[in-house]
């Protein structure tokens, strides 16, 4: 494409006044639409906004889930300064997007589901941004938009992490016995065989659903920034999260079992079962990822070294 006609085709992505009007009134109707009050029921606490609802729910079930606006704002900036690259036009594709997602917002209303209606924000404001800055762009954006889907897991996804809890219970025994600490595993839940501390109750929020939502509280933003790999070493990434959410894990409850047998029940069981998430669970899934990260990319110096060996290899024979 010659600079005159990249220049007409982006001049299209200039918005007019009339543009701008509309796209205030779409984004206040978005804004107030997620804003209605008594809309929605939050168990018997009352009525609840959408908006008020996905606060409530993030605070107040998994706190590492206030940091998910910020995280899709933050991608958001990024792949606006990254636009440049990308053909800017209006569509009226977008319309349509905004039409499935109006669509939706009535069906949460309907049915006081405030889960629909954070797809219906998502899809909405993807809309927005397919209408007046075209598909590609849209598409670049939809990552950070639907990223916010995360504020609004159902808790019943915990019953499906229960295998998680069994293999951590079991990996953490099997790791309290590499410190010489016996353990006695019912279930998921784990005592001490020389009596010295209380059982602990590996619970579904601790060793499942919490620890594989923060893990991909990382590795999906990590996926979508990584530029230097494919689409299928991105989705392997985020696969991989599984596995090392429960591998981190067991190593958190493994210092819990050993504190309590060396140190103190007490501090185990309270003060450094509150913080270990932060001193062991974050760093050993980083390293984990970074790990992984670095395999995929084939950026390891050993992976280097095999590769020049057989270079050379092949050149000798040739």
């Amino acid at each position: 494409m010659q600079t005159s006609d990249y220049t007409s085709y982006h001049s299209s992505s200039h918005l007019n006044k009339w543009d701008w009007v509309g796209l205030a009134i779409a984004s206040a109707w978005v804004i107030w639409f997620i804003s209605i009050p008594q809309a929605y029921t939050y168990h018997q606490k009352g009525d609840y906004s959408a908006l008020s609802w996905w606060i409530t729910n993030a605070g107040h079930v998994f706190s590492e889930m206030n940091l998910i606006p910020f995280i899709s704002l933050f991608l958001l900036v990024r792949a606006w300064k990254k636009r440049h690259d990308l053909p800017l036009h209006k569509s009226g594709w977008g319309l349509g997007w905004l039409a499935i997602g109006a669509l939706l917002g009535l069906a949460a209303v309907q049915t006081h589901q405030p889960r629909i209606a954070l797809t219906s924000f998502s899809t909405m404001l993807t809309g927005l941004v397919w209408y007046y800055r075209g598909g590609r762009f849209a598409l670049r954006c939809a990552f950070p938009l639907y990223f916010l889907l995360l504020m609004g897991v159902p808790p019943s996804l915990e019953q499906s992490t229960v295998g998680l809890q069994i293999i951590s219970t079991k990996l953490a025994s099997e790791g309290a016995a590499l410190f010489g600490v016996e353990t006695l595993a019912e279930g998921t839940s784990i005592s001490s065989v020389s009596g010295k501390w209380d059982s602990f109750n590996i619970a579904g929020g601790c060793s499942g659903l919490n620890s594989l939502k923060t893990l991909l509280l990382i590795s999906l933003p990590w996926a979508y920034l990584a530029d230097n790999l494919k689409l299928w070493k991105r989705v392997t990434l985020i696969v991989c999260s599984v596995p090392l959410a429960v591998i981190a894990n067991s190593f958190r409850i493994t210092s819990i079992f050993v504190l309590a047998e060396y140190v103190n029940p007490v501090f185990a069981g309270k003060t450094w079962h509150d913080w270990s998430g932060l001193a062991l669970f974050f760093p050993a899934s980083l390293l984990g990822l970074f790990l992984v990260h670095s395999i995929l990319a084939g950026e390891l110096s050993i992976l280097k070294r095999r590769k020049v060996i057989i270079r050379s290899n092949s050149d000798t024979h040739a």
